[in-house]
């Protein structure tokens, strides 16, 4: 039995949107000093040294004078590892399965794109690469994915979409009036249509939980897994189930790795109360007893009271706006090199959540980014591109023609930057200029500009610190906010909320907490340019496009 607040509430408040399938690699790196000290992380060179982010702590920077071998992953214990001085290169072979494993052309288009940027040698392999990423970019175009067994792209899948969230509507409706049965019959037949829907089949999977359905509501979770398997909501719903199955230790298991993944009040009292309750024979299974000791802290972290006889699992929903996007939904912001060697600071939003990036420069160049950093306090993150040559082939997207234009790889692999200004706050009434790729899908992949002046600071404890009045749009974030020398004052995060009768305000995070993101994560900046003469809008255009990038983030 499951126990929830409002269920007509929580089932209309589930995400409608569709979706289709991404794939991403996870790798583990060593770095053994000379000490004998073994550090396991993110391992990134910079220069003669290297920058490390430990797996259970904060980046720092460690000398190379310091280091004895570096170890790229995966960290075997069975076997030898690859040691070198060079982030580790996909296989072809693995690259292959994971494309094949994939039911969306953009997640392959993103799986062949990485193998090529990783350096492989020139041969067959290669060619053979670059031959898959030319096709699934034609593909990626018309926005093809496999449905039901299928690849379908263009008209024909716009087709489909359309008629399956006409039923979404329709099951909404029938929901809003209580008529649930008929409701699930119309998302049913959404399903059928387009089974690639994360949030169908999670609300699909929610319904049949209320209605005690468990094999139906385990199979739409399973669904939801190929997408997403890293969602605390389907792992914990997916134990809901399993428990009503009376299959205990998997239940349990799921809870488990649900917490793992992010623990929250109803995960925690989950798997307190399976830990509590399950027979016997299922306690001595050594994942069950790890899952009963974390069950013993998240009980006291969330301050859960004495289970009761009558206590009963608690299933999860997903909010609007859950991560952002669905997973498979494909999103852009803005960035720009803050560091020769190719980092890019943008906001966190742009890129958290998602399972791989693809970073396009000048020209429609693409190359493949990674995380370095990503702020808990603020709307920040860093990400590093991928050095490696980038394939030759021009980036397709749908209605989107490469009219940037065209700029050369910089010699030695120094990107053109941005400097941040020495003043810490912007003056009001100070001129200032958005460079970004604001909505990329109808305005095209050129950058775009606008101008404004700085309209005032915001309260002290605002997650933004500036408002202009310059324009900004959904795909401006992590853009940067410009004064009248060029130099960097802001980075725009997000616009104010509108009604008909008012305007909006663009804001952005302001030098001192960009500086402190930046220092805790040491990264050392050039100093601020001297002052000069002020420049015009089409010289700042002309000096700060070739530094300023869009993300694409495939979720």
């Amino acid at each position: 039995m499951m126990t929830f607040m409002s269920r007509h509430t929580a089932v209309m408040a589930l995400v409608a949107c569709f979706c289709g399938l991404a794939c991403a690699p996870a790798w583990a790196d060593q770095v053994i000093l000379k000490d004998g000290t073994v550090i396991e992380g993110k391992i990134i060179p910079r220069g003669s040294d290297w920058w490390v982010k430990p797996v259970d702590g904060d980046s720092r920077i460690i000398k190379g004078d310091d280091v004895s071998k570096i170890i790229h992953g995966p960290v075997s214990t069975s076997g030898p590892s690859v040691v070198s001085t060079l982030s580790p290169a996909y296989d072809y072979a693995a690259a292959r399965r994971k494309a094949d494993a994939c039911d969306s052309a953009q997640a392959i288009v993103a799986i062949w794109q990485k193998y090529i940027d990783s350096g492989p040698v020139a041969g067959p392999e290669l060619d053979a690469a670059k031959a898959e990423l030319d096709k699934w970019l034609k593909l990626a175009a018309d926005n093809t994915e496999r449905i039901n067994g299928k690849w379908v792209g263009g008209e024909e899948r716009k087709v489909i979409l359309a008629k399956a969230e006409t039923l979404v509507k329709e099951g909404d409706e029938d929901m809003a009036h209580e008529r649930t049965l008929a409701a699930i019959d119309k998302y049913k037949e959404a399903q059928h249509l387009y089974p690639n829907s994360f949030p169908l089949n999670f609300r699909l999977g929610f319904l049949l939980l209320l209605s005690q359905k468990n094999d139906e509501a385990i199979a739409d979770f399973e669904m939801c897994l190929k997408a997403k398997s890293d969602s605390p909501e389907v792992l914990n719903n997916l134990g809901v189930g399993m428990w009503g199955k009376k299959q205990y230790a998997k239940a349990i298991g799921s809870f488990y790795k649900a917490a793992q993944i992010q623990d929250s009040a109803i995960v925690a009292y989950n798997l307190v109360y399976s830990t509590n309750l399950a027979p016997r024979d299922v306690l001595g299974d050594v994942q069950v007893k790890a899952a009963a000791e974390a069950a013993g802290l998240l009980a006291v972290k969330y301050q859960l009271p004495p289970l009761r006889g009558d206590a009963t699992l608690k299933i999860m929903i997903l909010s609007p706006g859950h991560d952002g996007l669905p997973p498979g939904a494909i999103s852009s912001g803005t960035g720009f090199f803050i560091d020769e060697s190719g980092i890019i600071l943008t906001n966190r939003h742009v890129v958290k959540g998602a399972r791989s990036y693809v970073v396009m420069l000048n020209g429609g160049m693409r190359r493949s980014a990674e995380v370095l950093a990503i702020s808990e306090d603020d709307d920040l993150a860093l990400l590093r591109l991928n050095n490696k040559a980038p394939a030759t082939l021009p980036l397709a997207l749908a209605a989107m023609p490469s009219t940037i234009l065209a700029i050369a790889a910089p010699a030695g692999g120094k990107w053109p930057i941005l400097r941040l200004s020495g003043q810490s706050t912007p003056a009001e009434g100070a001129q200032c200029f958005v460079l970004g790729f604001p909505l990329l899908d109808r305005m095209g992949e050129t950058i775009k500009i606008t101008q404004g002046i700085v309209s005032g600071a915001t309260e002290r404890n605002s997650p933004v610190d500036i408002l202009i009045d310059a324009k900004v749009n959904p795909g401006n974030s992590g853009g940067p906010l410009l004064d009248k020398y060029g130099q960097v004052i802001g980075i725009v995060t997000m616009k104010s909320v509108t009604s008909r009768n008012e305007d909006s305000y663009g804001m952005a995070i302001g030098i001192a907490r960009m500086r402190k993101f930046l220092d805790k994560n040491h990264i050392e900046l050039p100093p601020p340019q001297p002052a000069a003469d002020p420049k015009d809008a089409e010289q700042i255009a002309i000096s700060a496009k070739p530094a300023t990038v869009c993300i694409i983030a495939l979720h």
